[in-house]
């Protein structure tokens, strides 16, 4: 596994293509706003489940 991606204090993922947009695990459906790309919002939820944070059901269902 490669590094941990940065997160803020809050314990939150960054959207690599979207640096500036963090998102909370659980993350909430506020992620389908920002533009990102499938693979983002997959990278988003590898990060949350290094962490061991539960995730919303609208990022489960991308992620699996």
């Amino acid at each position: 596994m490669s590094a941990p991606v940065p997160s803020n204090p809050e314990g939150a993922c960054i959207i690599p293509n979207a640096p500036n947009v963090y998102v909370t695990c659980p993350a909430t459906s506020r992620i389908r706003k920002v533009g990102v790309t499938v693979n983002d919002i997959q990278r988003t939820c590898r990060c949350c489940e290094y962490r061991g944070k539960p995730m919303a059901d609208t990022l489960n269902e991308l992620c699996r």
